[in-house]
């Protein structure tokens, strides 16, 4: 299991220029039980200030399949971030 502080650092580097530790940072967080990474998700997608981790963020909040996971899609339609609606449109779509 990933410890929280773990979690927090893979979550930060999900904004990272390279491409390699982008893709290790997802696959950490996709790897980590749903009852430590959903909250970091849902956290990270409403309060960090980097638009692409929060991006990133919540294109990873659909693979846990957490019931949460509808209020943050809607509470980013709203979002003036393109990304964000984008993921939350397509999310709505396939549901």
């Amino acid at each position: 299991p990933i410890a929280a502080d773990q979690l927090d650092a893979a979550i930060a580097r999900l904004g990272d220029l390279d491409y390699p530790t982008r893709v290790k940072a997802a696959r950490a967080i996709r790897r980590a039980p749903g009852a430590t990474a959903v909250p970091a998700l849902l956290q990270a997608v409403r309060e960090h200030a980097d638009g692409y981790v929060r991006f990133r963020a919540l294109v990873l909040l659909t693979g846990f399949s957490d019931p949460r996971t509808v209020d943050a899609m809607e509470e980013v339609l709203a979002s003036p971030n393109d990304r964000l609606r984008e993921v939350a449109y397509a999310y709505f779509e396939h549901q």
